[in-house]
């Protein structure tokens, strides 16, 4: 599964709003719609930034082929 893909799931079962993510990341909206959408990959900063704020270790994900 795309890191994407696994961060839009664990957001979703946490009840997180986009919104608080881009307040507490200083990401855009459009970007953090994207990124969850699959529609732009994540960059290793923004990556960070949300596990960070998820308070989940980035190494739980796993990028696939």
């Amino acid at each position: 599964m795309d890191l994407n893909l696994q961060l839009k799931e664990i957001i979703e079962a946490r009840g997180i709003k986009q919104a608080y993510i881009c307040k507490n990341t200083g990401m855009t909206p459009d970007s953090v719609s994207r990124i969850l959408r699959g529609e732009r990959k994540i960059t290793g900063e923004e990556l960070l930034a949300i596990c960070e704020l998820l308070d989940i270790d980035p190494r739980i994900l796993r990028k696939t082929a």
